[in-house]
């Protein structure tokens, strides 16, 4: 709350903006509420927050004098995950962004998107607590379904999101480095050559959430669709670990429906083309260019 906070006169006027943050160790979960004007207060809907943090919300006032000075202010609360189906969410998106853009509200307009991208966005992360994977040494899930994220600072491990044991830098080998069991490696995999000795080696990439039981994993050539592979290691840039799924379920994991397919796929063209339309009547400055690059990058993270 910024109510009746002031400054020395010669510090004015005084531009409010409010921010929100659902991932405390991502920044770029970060969008704006508020764009930078001298009014001291806004409103929003609110997407919901990850099941991993106990959906909490992080709500910040961010405010700047005249010479760009600025101090802050945070309260966390909790936005549960919406129970609405697919097909609501996309009503709901698209009476909004008409309503916004009737009056030509910016912010409205992305904060509609938001609200919306952050559940279409979320993941079920029921079997993987944050616990779990602080015990492993990763970061929470919040990326691919029942999966711990990326290996905390000063640890070494499987790249990406992984459920696979980080271990200190100090303490394991480099791959090619000689072994004796998995432990030893940077990567948990020692292949041995006799029953004595081993070489620390890269593993196969994998698919998400082990496509989710209802599909294959395959590998594919990165720049060829029709290419095929036997193996594709972790440093291989040329190939992708990818799943086929079984027949109706669609999605990178195989998880959706054909009709959450579908729908997720329209709710991304109509965020896209309405970010874009937002432009010209945005109130551009560093935080609305931030936001503006974390919404894009997410509505283009695409989990279908």
């Amino acid at each position: 709350n910024t109510y009746l906070w002031s400054d020395d006169i010669s510090d004015y006027p005084l531009t409010y903006v409010m921010l929100s943050l659902t991932n405390p160790l991502d920044v770029t979960s970060r969008t704006v509420i508020k764009s930078g004007n001298q009014l001291s207060y806004g409103s929003s809907t609110l997407g919901q927050g990850i099941s991993s943090f106990n959906y909490s919300v992080s709500i910040v006032a961010v405010v700047y004098d005249s010479y760009n000075c600025s101090t802050n202010i945070t309260e966390i609360i909790q936005v549960f995950a919406s129970v609405a189906s697919t097909s609501t969410l996309y009503s709901i998106l698209t009476e909004s962004l008409s309503s916004a853009t009737l009056i030509s509200d910016s912010d409205q307009i992305v904060n509609s998107i938001t609200s919306v991208l952050q559940t279409v966005n979320t993941v079920d992360c029921s079997t993987v607590s944050s616990l779990y994977c602080s015990s492993i040494n990763r970061l929470p899930c919040s990326q691919i379904a029942n999966t711990c994220g990326e290996c905390l600072s000063g640890y070494l491990g499987q790249r990406g999101n992984s459920n696979s044991m980080c271990h200190l830098s100090t303490t394991v080998q480099a791959v090619g480095s000689s072994c004796h069991i998995d432990s030893d490696c940077v990567t948990n995999t020692c292949i041995k050559s006799s029953q004595l000795q081993g070489v620390c080696s890269y593993n196969n990439k994998t698919c998400a959430n082990n496509c989710n039981n209802q599909g294959t994993c395959i590998f594919q050539a990165t720049n060829d669709s029709t290419v095929f592979y036997s193996k594709c290691l972790e440093n291989d840039s040329s190939c992708n670990a990818i799943c086929t799924c079984s027949s109706n379920h669609f999605g990178i994991d195989c998880s959706l429906s054909k009709e959450d397919y579908y729908n997720l796929i329209a709710i991304r063209e109509s965020m896209c083309s309405n970010l874009l339309n937002s432009l010209s009547i945005q109130n551009i400055n560093s935080e609305t260019i931030i936001s503006l690059s974390n919404t894009l990058s997410s509505a283009l993270s695409d989990i279908t």
